[in-house]
């Protein structure tokens, strides 16, 4: 099994343990670090302090709120991520825009 920085399936399911000996949505181990047992890729890295995302790459805060980067940039903010702006509505955090995408 793998160790995944990423929070999400391809369809958008959280994954049930994102770090290390990480499994899918029902239980199927991560075999690498970003390609979920069936090799597709992972979506939704971990938010995290002073990082490079480019645009439509996704994230997740430590809340369970995903994002999608509309302006690429790097992020600055606090430890736990930009404030919800609520679904369809966009944040700025350091030079990266990002469009909230899901509740949790």
């Amino acid at each position: 099994m793998a160790t995944s920085t990423f929070q999400r399936d391809t369809l958008g399911r959280k994954l049930l343990t994102p770090g290390s000996n990480g499994f899918d949505s029902i239980g199927r181990a991560i075999i690498a670090g970003d390609k979920d047992a069936l090799g597709r890729n992972l979506t939704a890295k971990l938010w995290a302090i002073s990082t490079a995302f480019t645009l439509g790459q996704t994230m997740q805060t430590s809340n369970g709120i995903e994002y999608q980067c509309t302006v690429a940039g790097t992020t600055l903010g606090s430890g736990t991520g930009p404030t919800a702006p609520g679904y369809g509505l966009t944040v700025t955090d350091g030079t990266a825009t990002w469009l909230q995408i899901t509740t949790t």
